[in-house]
């Protein structure tokens, strides 16, 4: 390489396009420190602030008969707002703004010329934190707080207190029903200590249920505890849905079928027969508002793949929800049980964050559709023919509950992700 090579690499110089001629330039390049010195200490300690923001001093000018159009222009540009585009004859392009004023010379001395001083600096983006709510968080804090109101209205509802003894027998029965049900469903969780662990303290809740009685407030939580450990059995957020999702209707008959736990009827309408129906329906509404509680929990786990799913369950837990908040439970008389104040305003809040969560993570998702394949093929092959590729072949199968994937059917309508 020749000793004047390197003329062949310089570019012509320019800010925002408009060019000039430079006599030199200068740069500042390194790093930020600061220095700390300490008293009794021969040795400084350095502090690296990291690098420091390169600037570029350039002395330019612009020459010719018509030199005073090129040096308006170049003025103009530089009284631009905003960073720009420089192109420096030994650095490249860089984006920069002006540190400070740029110093224009002209003299009669020297005419048809205008000499610039100009002082840039880098300039990146202003890449400020931002502050993004974690509403699954968020959804986990309301369901606390619902559940421990539900607690508390159970407590002020259950009373075996100087009752006599077909109440405390029949308030048994109930709470030994509710958790035959709940262990019932825990069968369809992962087994090994998870499931010996809730079945052996299901166990011990139902040894002592005599003395738990006595403080409603414990059994309340003994309870729920129960339901908790059935959500724990499923490390699937989808499963632990699904399976808290057969006691949303507890108490309650849904289209036609009995409900899961029942409230025994009672014939006389006496203080303690009347007393041992509330206590029925408060095992029965706790165990229901629980589930429901978990299961909000649990939606804000799933990983939604489309808007339609997220819309599905944003609008499925709601109903459940308003349900709840609008409709007083009664006992085995017809009679109303309303709501306590505070547990409406817990739903109500659970049911917000949940909205929020659901909305902030599904909004963007992509729609379904329905598409009909012409014959009979490959599930791969179906995949490739409706997305343009096969990576959707997995979700595919699965959302149509194709059983044997490599005869996915022809002629039918399926479900697919709009893209």
């Amino acid at each position: 390489m020749s000793v004047s090579a390197w003329r062949t690499q310089l570019r012509q110089a320019s800010f925002r396009g408009v060019p000039f001629y430079t006599f030199r330039t200068e740069s500042q390049q390194g790093r930020r420190a600061v220095l700390h010195e300490y008293p009794q200490r021969d040795i400084p300690y350095v502090e690296d602030l990291g690098r420091k923001a390169r600037g570029f001093v350039m002395e330019a000018y612009v020459i010719g008969p018509n030199y005073m159009a090129a040096r308006d222009s170049l003025i103009a540009a530089l009284e631009q707002s905003g960073p720009g585009t420089l192109v420096h004859p030994y650095r490249g392009t860089l984006n920069v703004a002006l540190l400070t004023p740029a110093t224009i010379i002209e003299s009669a001395q020297e005419g048809g010329i205008a000499r610039f001083m100009m002082n840039f600096i880098e300039a990146g983006n202003n890449a400020q934190p931002s502050a993004k709510p974690d509403t699954s968080a968020l959804v986990g804090n309301a369901a606390d707080s619902a559940n421990a109101a539900a607690q508390n209205s159970f407590a002020n509802k259950f009373n075996i207190v100087g009752a006599v003894d077909f109440v405390t027998t029949a308030s048994q029965a109930a709470v030994n029903s509710a958790m035959g049900a709940i262990n019932s469903v825990a069968q369809f969780g992962q087994g090994g200590n998870l499931l010996s662990e809730l079945l052996n303290s299901s166990g011990n809740l139902s040894s002592s249920l005599t003395t738990l009685m006595a403080t409603p407030q414990t059994l309340g939580g003994s309870i729920q505890s129960q339901i908790f450990g059935v959500e724990s059995l499923f490390s699937n957020p989808s499963y632990a849905f699904n399976n808290l999702k057969s006691f949303f209707g507890a108490g309650k008959e849904v289209a036609g079928t009995p409900p899961v736990i029942a409230v025994q009827p009672t014939s006389l309408a006496t203080p303690s027969r009347i007393q041992q129906s509330i206590n029925q329906a408060a095992v029965v509404d706790l165990v229901r508002r629980t589930a429901i509680i978990e299961g909000v929990r649990a939606s804000s786990q799933i990983t939604f793949t489309s808007y339609n799913d997220a819309l599905s369950m944003e609008q499925s837990l709601s109903t459940y929800l308003d349900t709840e908040m609008e409709s007083t439970s009664v006992n085995s008389f017809g009679q109303p049980i309303p709501i306590d104040d505070d547990l409406y305003v817990a739903l109500a809040s659970l049911k917000v964050a949940m909205v929020r969560d659901i909305t902030a993570r599904g909004a963007n998702l992509a729609p379904l559709t329905q598409v009909t394949l012409p014959i009979t093929m490959p599930s791969l092959v179906a995949a490739y023919r409706v997305y343009g590729d096969s990576t959707q072949e997995l979700d595919f199968v699965a959302r149509n509950n194709i059983r044997r994937p490599a005869f996915v059917p022809g002629g039918v309508p399926l479900e697919a992700l709009y893209v």
